[in-house]
């Protein structure tokens, strides 16, 4: 199955994507080296283990094909800081951010090295809001 692409999760999502596969991390060793067009992750990184981070990340860019893209948001620690020491944010609504079923938390630059470790291209990261950011990377 060539040119899929994926909606990659640790937890179940409120909302699962409805224009794309929705699949646990965990069966990534179902997909052929270089079988997959794009990824998407949202907040993936902070459900695993700090340790196990890199190990994903590398596992995804075995599996994207080359030209292929992965998307990922998530949740900046050092701008949830700023966020809750300028009161521009409820503190339970970074209580809510921080502690469910998290194993990590990262910020962006974490995130940035993960995948460049990886051996991905970064081609746009930016802030989407005060706290989260957004990356688009490609496997050359």
């Amino acid at each position: 199955m060539d040119n899929q692409k994926i909606f990659f999760h640790v937890t179940d999502q409120e909302l699962a994507p409805s224009d794309i596969l929705y699949e646990n991390i965990i069966n990534i060793d179902n997909y052929q080296d270089n079988s997959i067009q794009e990824v998407t992750i949202q907040n993936m990184c902070d459900y695993l283990k700090e340790m196990d981070v890199p190990l994903a990340i590398q596992k995804i860019f075995q599996k994207i094909s080359p030209g292929g893209r992965i998307y990922v948001q998530g949740s900046d620690l050092k701008q949830l800081c700023v966020a809750l020491c300028f009161n521009m944010l409820d503190e339970s609504m970074v209580k809510n951010i921080l502690y469910p079923d998290k194993q990590s938390i990262h910020n962006m630059a974490d995130v940035l090295s993960y995948l460049r470790g990886a051996g991905f291209k970064i081609e746009q990261k930016k802030y989407i809001n005060i706290v989260e950011y957004s990356i688009i990377a490609y496997k050359p």
